[in-house]
């Protein structure tokens, strides 16, 4: 990684990180279009994106990607190509958050290693949720939530709420969210209106980890409106612990969502998180100048809305970062205004080891130029 995104910039530099809630990797057989080698998640996420506006210089860096691995949901021979213990654990050890083995790819331990939040993919209909827990008492601190797929094992979450209802007793023993592939409004799997009465029923059972609607409708406008008023109606009725995130989400759409969040909600805003489906994606996530092209837009339209625009940043920080953070319990690096009026970025939890870039930050902190501390 450069060392001039990570030293130190001018002043009146903002700097802030962001969160991709919504990512994977692995070899998805049925989509040529995921690659998912670790190389390309690298390509996308490790440097820093500099993003101009009217008002100031912004400098971000991705500080922390929600991933799950498409190896588990290949269906080959009547079974997933891999099973849901070795498939979670293979991932584990593809960003080296775990020793492996043997080596899994030819690829070296790299930047994208410490920023990766791993999701156990829930194989519903094929898997056993004893599976997950074993996963959970071994590596339990290296998961972040779970992830299910009711489209591609062809599970619907409300005609087969007692294949999903054991998966989540342990997501709520183990406080993890779940993130659920929400699909089209006429969905018979994963449809907002169908994810909606699945999570209110968890809750009527005792189970109020949060459910995120993937794609909050993915498809059309229409779609994404349906999910949207799913989630407002979730709030408002405060029956269902309902999440939303922004892959594949049109971007006019999620302006107007933000706005209806926030004039017909009380808390509506801390219930969306930013994601893209990378290196998936509609917008073509799996390019870097477009994935940065497609935070840029969001943020600008966000602080160029007339109704946003006084509360743009704080609209900014929930939906790129503290919502996630609160969501998925991510202890992050906390950078402090160095004495000598200089700020200095680093990626979270990853800079630090970062060759020569180490050295210059090791540098800084034993002349007390910069502080880092960690925060819940």
């Amino acid at each position: 990684m450069r060392i001039d995104a990570l030293g130190a910039a001018r002043p009146g530099y903002v700097h802030k990180y962001y969160t991709d809630a919504h990512v994977h990797t692995g070899k998805l057989h049925t989509d040529e279009y995921l690659r998912g080698a670790k190389y390309e998640l690298e390509n996308i996420f490790c440097d820093s994106i500099q993003i101009t506006s009217k008002n100031q210089n912004q400098l971000w860096a991705a500080s922390d990607i929600i991933i799950s691995d498409a190896d588990c949901l290949n269906i080959l021979n009547g079974k997933p190509d891999a099973d849901e213990f070795s498939g979670n654990k293979r991932l584990l050890e593809k960003f080296n958050l775990i020793p492996a083995g043997k080596a899994v790819e030819n690829y070296a331990p790299s930047e994208i290693d410490r920023i990766v939040r791993p999701l156990a993919v829930c194989e519903t209909g094929y898997g056993n949720a004893g599976e997950i827990e074993k996963l959970f008492k071994l590596y339990g601190d290296k998961f972040y939530g779970l992830k299910f797929h009711p489209e591609i094992f062809k599970m619907s979450v409300t005609d087969n709420y007692d294949v999903y209802f054991p998966y989540m007793k342990l997501a709520q023993k183990y406080q993890k969210p779940s993130l659920f592939h929400c699909d089209n409004k006429n969905s018979q799997y994963s449809s907002p209106s169908r994810l909606y009465e699945f999570a209110k029923r968890l809750k009527k059972d005792g189970i109020n980890t949060p459910v995120i609607m993937g794609h909050m409708g993915m498809g059309t406008k229409s779609d994404n409106y349906a999910g949207l008023q799913v989630l407002i109606d979730s709030v408002k009725n405060k029956d269902a612990n309902l999440y939303a995130d922004t892959a594949w989400v049109d971007e006019d759409v999620l302006i107007n969502a933000l706005k209806r969040l926030k004039n017909e909600t009380k808390d509506g805003l801390n219930r969306i998180v930013f994601g893209t489906d990378a290196p998936l994606g509609k917008q073509g996530e799996n390019h870097r100048p477009a994935y940065i092209g497609r935070i840029q837009r969001i943020q600008a339209k966000i602080r160029n809305d007339r109704e946003l625009a006084p509360v743009a940043e704080e609209v900014i920080e929930k939906l790129f970062s503290k919502n996630a953070a609160k969501l998925f319990k991510i202890r992050r690096l906390s950078m402090y205004k160095p004495k000598n009026k200089f700020l200095f970025l680093t990626s979270t939890l990853s800079a630090a080891v970062a060759g020569t870039a180490a050295g210059l930050i090791k540098k800084n902190v034993n002349t007390g130029n910069t502080a880092i501390s960690i925060v819940g």
